[in-house]
């Protein structure tokens, strides 16, 4: 039994080697997708701006404040919100939509939550370029120092996304409900978490809200350094732990379930 595990453990080394291989099909997902359009992957970023500037010009006078500096701070977190969504509601279609290649190529199965990763990080980034015109535009007071942050919240971003993905790649091909379940669920915490609206706004008794919810941390991480800030540690502290924990977790139930995959697709 250890020695299975260790072998079905060693599928994610072995997608990690292949790391290329995903990212092509990552790429070649993303084209695909827009084949024949004249924006591509804009298109994507253009419906997030679209929705930004409409909520931001509806919140920003609901909560009285200038649009000047409401509308960054709205860019920066639906940016990060995106990304963390995506690979939530994305997770138990991985290995079902990818059932084709599953079944015709020996490629490791972590190949495609690597390649869901992927197409995951490369939307972000498209996005992210349009944040940085707005960013000049608006003149928010991004540093070098600040900036940078965002490289280490990445890769605490991606390292929580493989291990989301692992868990939930399997377990939706196992249990089907999972998808509209998780669909409730994100939509749900997308109003509990401090996407639109800020921490100050509750009083200090209602602060669990936000100190017990694990986006709230992760989205801290990413967004401070956005807004030229520096996130404070407890966030970091929170969001390494809970990046460590979707990576071991999802590993270990990927590893555990990885070979009753093929009765279930």
């Amino acid at each position: 039994m250890k020695t299975n595990l260790f072998e079905d453990l060693a599928d994610i080394s072995t997608g990690l080697k292949k790391l290329n291989v995903a990212i092509w099909l990552a790429s070649e997902d993303m084209r695909s997708r827009y084949a024949r359009t004249a924006l591509g992957p804009w298109w994507n970023v253009l419906s997030t701006v679209v929705f930004v500037l409409a909520l931001g010009i509806t919140f920003g006078a609901l909560f009285g404040q200038p649009l000047e500096v409401f509308l960054p701070y709205l860019a920066a977190s639906m940016a990060c919100w995106n990304f963390m969504n995506s690979i939530v509601q994305d997770g138990p279609m991985i290995l079902i939509r990818a059932n084709g290649i599953i079944q015709a190529y020996p490629l490791p199965l972590s190949t495609q939550i690597f390649r869901s990763v992927a197409d995951k990080s490369m939307l972000m980034a498209h996005f992210l370029l349009v944040y940085v015109g707005l960013a000049i535009y608006l003149k928010v007071p991004i540093t070098i120092q600040t900036a940078v942050m965002f490289i280490p919240a990445a890769v605490v971003y991606v390292i929580a996304a493989i291990g989301v993905s692992l868990a939930f790649s399997v377990l939706g091909a196992r249990f089907r409900d999972l998808g509209p379940a998780l669909s409730t669920i994100m939509t749900m915490a997308f109003l509990l978490t401090p996407v639109f609206w800020q921490k100050v706004s509750l009083k200090p008794e209602q602060h669990w809200i936000t100190d017990l919810n694990p986006f709230f941390h992760l989205l801290e991480i990413g967004r401070q350094p956005l807004l030229g800030q520096f996130a404070p540690l407890e966030h970091w502290i929170a969001s390494i732990g809970i990046a460590a924990f979707c990576l071991i977790a999802g590993s270990l139930i990927f590893a555990i379930m990885r070979r009753k995959i093929y009765y279930w697709l």
